[in-house]
């Protein structure tokens, strides 16, 4: 498997460290409701929505296993499909989760598409436009910068993108875990909703921060990863609303686009 596609397949994960709020399960004050998170992102193979049952009047949104809706109806839907997604407890993660198990499902960007989610307590509606593209202008793919040097990422985004998280990725580094071997690669996000950012040059160093790991290459790779973020993840992530696309209940239906290129650090004077 291609490391670019890795990267895909470890948005959801990027993506429930930034929405969820792990809060110890609280008292209900007033009736249950249902809450979601659900980011769509047509790049990604592994699509995932969580299901929770909360309660109204509280601060924020409760994410705990013991309140997993487990029997819900999820689909998301536009013009042309009706996505069914199935309930499982996906060992990985650790959680339990709604997925969608067919190998042609595919999310078009530009596209409106709906979420509903039915069950007892009550039925959740959302609905989300996916950003058109984004695309990294600068640096490009396979570029060379000098240890410790500021790297200036520009992109270009395309239609219905709001904000922007920044993903670097250092080199990729080997660790021993109990016996068994893990592929690890540190990694910083920044935020922002301007078209580029400036990276300080500490992050990018030839000899990275993991010097007492085995690294499984030779040149000092970063990955440099832009997701572009609809207004729907934007009002929750950098607004902090526990409400964004959804209604008649809790939590962020949103989606996004992503786009990345690798670079190589080399020593001054090379």
């Amino acid at each position: 498997m291609s490391f670019k596609l890795c990267i895909y397949n470890s948005l959801i994960l990027v993506v429930l460290i930034l929405v969820s709020n792990c809060d110890n399960p609280a008292k209900a004050k007033f009736h249950k409701e249902l809450s979601t998170v659900a980011i769509l992102s047509p790049g990604s193979n592994n699509q995932i929505i969580f299901v929770y049952e909360t309660m109204e009047g509280i601060e924020d949104s409760v994410i705990s296993e013991n309140l997993f809706v487990k029997d819900a109806k999820v689909n998301i839907y536009n013009s042309d499909h009706n996505y069914e997604f199935t309930y499982m407890y996906d060992e990985s993660l650790r959680k339990s989760v709604y997925i969608n198990k067919n190998s042609n499902f595919k999310f078009i960007p530009g596209e409106k598409y709906q979420l509903k989610i039915e069950s007892d307590i009550g039925v959740l509606r959302g609905t989300t436009i996916i950003p058109d593209s984004v695309k990294i202008i600068s640096p490009v793919d396979n570029d060379s910068i000098v240890d410790r040097t500021d790297v200036e990422i520009k992109w270009k985004p395309g239609n219905n993108s709001y904000a922007y998280v920044i993903n670097i990725f250092g080199p990729p580094f080997k660790i021993d875990f109990m016996g068994n071997e893990f592929i690890k690669r540190d990694t910083w996000d920044f935020h922002t909703t301007s078209e580029s950012i400036i990276i300080p040059g500490s992050y990018f160093r030839y000899k990275s921060y993991s010097e007492y790991y085995d690294y499984t290459e030779k040149e000092s790779r970063y990955t440099v990863m832009i997701m572009a973020l609809d207004d729907n993840f934007k009002f929750h992530l950098f607004d902090g609303s526990d409400i964004a696309g959804v209604n008649n209940g809790w939590g962020v239906f949103g989606s996004t686009m992503i786009d990345s290129v690798d670079i190589f650090v080399v020593k001054k004077g090379e």
